[in-house]
């Protein structure tokens, strides 16, 4: 039993990240997976978020020391925006990792991060 529900709760936060366009912290999808489970803690988000990401089903991105996630999995990078605080996709060229690899080495993965100002901010200017 304790093993459905524990199954129950993850689907519940998954299917919460995979239906976000934002990049949430665990606090928020704690805060919208709450009106499904009342009774679920912080912890449990947490964890079920850390076990997500392990599996790939989710990233797990690391921001100034406050993790976010996204359900994007196809490569890509991010912008934090440094007034709204607001992380974005954006598309880049990642072809020094098909570069790396004809020189022998084996990518298992990048994080490309960037900080300024998003569009929304820039054009408030």
């Amino acid at each position: 039993m304790k093993a459905t529900r524990y199954s129950m709760q993850r689907e519940i936060v998954l299917e919460n990240v995979l239906s976000r366009k934002d990049h949430p912290t665990a606090e928020m999808i704690y805060e919208d997976v709450r009106e499904t489970i009342p009774n679920i803690s912080l912890g449990t988000v947490y964890r079920n978020l850390n076990l997500l990401s392990d599996e790939g089903k989710i990233l797990k991105i690391d921001f100034s020391g406050k993790s976010i996630f996204d359900s994007t999995l196809k490569p890509h990078a991010h912008i934090k925006c440094e007034k709204c605080k607001n992380v974005f996709d954006i598309d880049v060229n990642l072809d020094m990792m098909n570069f790396s690899e004809k020189n022998g080495n084996i990518i298992l993965g990048a994080e490309v991060k960037f900080f300024g100002i998003c569009k929304k901010c820039n054009q408030k200017n």
